[in-house]
């Protein structure tokens, strides 16, 4: 888990209004013509996310001719659930500072992602809307380390555990070919958490001798020794794979 944020210019806060009309009655606290949303986070500015970190979004409504915030505002809050996680929502500051607070997390996600936080006001009578969007683009954490960890051979039950120190044993024949292995690798950040969802680039120093494919899944092509290598942005790892005549 990353607590690192990186800021670019944004504006502090986002701010429209909206004529609204009254007809079923008044808007507490008073009767006014116009509101205001503003949207203000905190940190002040948010550019980018990494996974796992958080922003604080305060929203505040107010009366555009008495300047007062409406208390206990009737707000929605439109995102991404992939990409994006609401927690501790609340109404109102006892004082009287702001209508709504949240705070919002970034998930794991494989690439870079640009998405909004969109925040709606409807007024009492229901007859208009306010709305506002905060930008936010989450980004990967970076791969510290990877790890070639284990292969199931020829779809066994149980996986076979492969390093550095325990190289992958295949066979093969001419006549029924070679075995298989689905491999998998682990990327870690830079506080040795595991990440999540990040694609992994295969290929293999020898081709003729084993291939393997985008997925990890290893085939021996021919009697003889190769690594296997799995990379994750410029992040690598290898494995050696000796290949063995069949019996």
């Amino acid at each position: 888990m990353t607590l690192r944020f990186r800021f670019a210019a944004l504006a502090a806060a986002i701010v429209l209004g909206v004529a609204c009309s009254h007809d079923n009655g008044p808007i507490v606290p008073t009767t006014p013509s116009k509101f205001n949303l503003k949207i203000a986070t905190s940190p002040t500015s948010v550019a980018e996310l990494d996974q796992d970190d958080s922003v604080q979004v305060f929203v505040t409504i107010t009366d555009v001719d008495t300047k007062l915030v409406v208390p206990n505002p009737d707000l929605t809050y439109t995102f991404d659930d992939k990409v994006l996680a609401l927690s501790n929502t609340s109404t109102s500051d006892s004082l009287g500072r702001f209508g709504g607070h949240a705070f919002v997390h970034a998930l794991a996600t494989p690439a870079t992602v640009s998405t909004t936080l969109k925040v709606s006001f409807k007024n009492v009578n229901k007859d208009s809307t306010l709305t506002a969007t905060v930008p936010i683009k989450v980004v990967p954490d970076p791969a510290a380390s990877v790890a070639i960890t284990q292969a199931v051979i020829n779809g066994a039950d149980s996986p076979t555990t492969v390093n550095d120190a325990t190289p992958l044993a295949l066979q093969w024949d001419a006549t029924n070919g070679g075995d298989e292995a689905a491999l998998s690798a682990t990327a870690v950040g830079v506080l040795s958490d595991t990440i999540p969802l990040r694609p992994v680039a295969w290929s293999s120093l020898d081709p003729t001798v084993v291939a393997v494919d985008s997925t990890g899944l290893a085939t021996a092509m021919a009697v003889g020794s190769t690594k296997l290598v799995a990379k994750v942005d410029s992040i690598a790892d290898s494995v050696t794979v000796n290949v063995t005549a069949r019996p």
